[in-house]
């Protein structure tokens, strides 16, 4: 067996032994001498599991937002959840706990103590517009933020948002204009007017009362739980390999004899809303 075969079956094995979050750190083989000397090994990789390490304390920020004015948000890496919060006036504010991984080891928590130390601290940018822009630094599956972004009730611009290597959890935001997002995993709650999601890995629970034409949610894997209330919609369902089905209580339902899509018109279907996956089922439900 060649020394790459080698590498991937030890890496998967470590993987095995750990929970599903866990990684591996990949470095180049030692070796030691007779005289105590060490060097390293051509043409040899060694995989040590690793662990998660955290901040204590979470980096915070705050601006003042105006009416209408619109919230961008990208977080590079880890999980992401955006609410609405009452006691906030006006008001746009970011909790970021910075996390990484290392080998569970004092030398490996060393490291991760002074690599969490050396982490950027999520910016939160205002334009000439008055447009806010949050972005989180991270850096592939191993340095990332645990970020929270907490918006005021009155918000009413566009909001987009974009978790590149993390779920989103996303509630309350039913004021928004526009609601763009895309995440590995969407949980999303009381979404109104406009609404765009895009799952690139994972499931995807939403409730909504999208309004207008265009809208559409999206997995490329994963299943699909929509509770859409009483909405004017012209809704399209379709999965590569799954199922649709509809809430028994709405009329006029066409779904193929396959069930692999379908169709309902609510209300005057004055809007519309497209729902599809590569590989999932799609359920539909009333509040």
């Amino acid at each position: 067996m060649n020394r790459i075969s080698t590498f991937a079956l030890v890496c998967w094995a470590a993987l095995q032994s750990f929970v599903v979050s866990s990684g591996c750190k990949i470095t180049q083989c030692t070796e030691t001498a007779a005289d105590g000397a060490t060097s390293k090994k051509d043409h040899c990789l060694s995989a040590e599991p690793t662990i998660e390490y955290r901040e204590g304390t979470p980096r915070i920020a705050s601006e003042t937002w105006s009416p209408g004015r619109a919230v961008s948000i990208i977080n590079h890496n880890g999980p992401l959840r955006v609410d609405v919060d009452t006691t906030l006036e006006g008001r746009v504010t970011v909790s970021g706990i910075a996390f990484t991984r290392e080998v569970a080891s004092e030398v490996g928590k060393q490291n991760a103590t002074d690599r969490l130390a050396q982490t950027a601290a999520p910016s939160l940018t205002v334009d000439d517009l008055g447009h806010i822009a949050i972005d989180a630094p991270g850096q592939g599956v191993v340095d990332g933020y645990d970020l929270t972004v907490r918006l005021p009730p009155a918000f009413d611009g566009a909001l987009k948002i974009d978790a590149q290597n993390g779920k989103l959890t996303l509630l309350g935001a039913d004021r928004a204009e526009k609601t763009t997002a895309t995440a590995h995993g969407i949980v999303a709650h009381n979404l109104r007017n406009a609404i765009h999601l895009t799952s690139t890995v994972g499931e995807i629970e939403v409730s909504a009362l999208p309004s207008g034409g265009g809208n559409f949610i999206h997995s490329e894997v994963g299943n699909i739980r929509a509770t859409i209330g009483l909405a004017n919609l012209a809704i399209t369902a379709k999965t590569a390999l799954g199922r649709v089905t509809f809430p028994p209580s709405w009329s006029a339902t066409m779904v193929t004899a396959d069930g692999l899509s379908g169709t309902v018109n609510l209300g005057d279907a004055s809007g519309s809303l497209a729902v599809t996956t590569e590989n999932g089922n799609i359920d539909f439900s009333l509040p």
